[in-house]
């Protein structure tokens, strides 16, 4: 139950991340790949405790640290590619949805890992309605390219969270983790070589604010709350069931759509009404009834 309590908690935080990046990126950072480039270079703070918790990897716990922390941040961009157009209640399920499939394949053929009858359907009724959230109708028209930008954006998430599932196996938890933000720190070097990534963030610094300033940090406080507590569940079970709960990020992201567009009509220009509340309140139903199955599993 304790697992179940972190990985929820975790997932409710990122629903608020999610609102928040929107925000960013429609009032303070146009340029998606300056938003990844600065998530993977604040992720480097890590190593601040590196003296008292960092060990030496094995050369091939060393690949899998760095490839699982890099695709994590190229993951973000392409998320971010395509938040930055459509609506957030939209594009993260849909990334969501591809998630815990690809996560449920790979660690079912590499780590071997197996779902009871009760995990099953709890796992079904969360995807399940994921899919029924994410094919309600968006305001803006989803295009096919955004589709699959956002399909592939998932497939790297699912990618790095089986590498980190595995990583945590066979290292222990905090050098594992010190170490994969090695690989984030990479990926946002490669991502720098673009000219305008690089104009963008001088350009950034040249006319940020202190209130400007704080919310990006505040929004950055809370994403690595989010990130720490979802690994650290990824390490005490099921990397399947975890990703499969992100159905529950869904249940709160939505309500906070329908709460911040009444309550900041600037900030939250997102609506949520008519047949398309219907249609995602019938994909909640769903997400919560999976998740009371799984409570009850545990």
């Amino acid at each position: 139950m304790i697992w179940l309590l972190i990985v929820l908690v975790a997932h409710c935080l990122n629903a608020l991340v999610f609102i928040l990046t929107k925000v960013i990126l429609e009032k303070l950072i146009s340029n998606e790949k300056v938003f990844a480039i600065l998530i993977g270079g604040l992720g480097a703070l890590a190593f601040i405790v590196a003296p008292w918790l960092l060990q030496v990897p094995s050369c091939f716990e060393f690949f899998i640290n760095i490839l699982a922390g890099a695709s994590f941040i190229f993951a973000l961009y392409y998320l971010y590619l395509v938040l930055k157009k459509f609506d957030a209640s939209t594009v993260v399920p849909i990334s969501g949805a591809t998630i815990p499939i690809v996560t449920l394949i790979l660690a079912f053929v590499f780590l071997h890992e197996r779902l009871g009858l009760t995990e099953t359907v709890a796992f079904l009724l969360l995807v399940l309605g994921t899919v029924v959230i994410t094919m309600a109708k968006d305001q803006k028209k989803f295009t096919a390219k955004a589709f699959m930008t956002t399909v592939w954006a998932g497939l790297l998430f699912a990618f790095s969270y089986f590498l980190t599932k595995y990583a945590f196996e066979i290292q222990d938890f905090w050098s594992a983790f010190i170490w994969m933000r090695a690989g984030s720190l990479l990926a946002a070097i490669v991502l720098i070589f673009d000219f305008d990534a690089r104009n963008d963030i001088v350009k950034l610094f040249k006319k940020l604010s202190w209130g400007k300033f704080f919310a990006f940090a505040g929004t950055m406080v809370l994403a690595a709350l989010a990130f720490v507590l979802l690994n650290y569940a990824f390490s005490l079970g099921s990397v399947t069931l975890a990703n499969a709960l992100q159905g529950s990020q869904y249940v709160l992201l939505v309500g906070l759509v329908i709460i911040g567009g009444r309550l900041f009509p600037r900030l939250v220009k997102e609506k949520i009404e008519g047949l398309e509340l219907i249609q995602k309140s019938a994909g909640i139903i769903l997400i919560i009834s999976g998740i009371a199955i799984l409570a009850s599993s545990l």
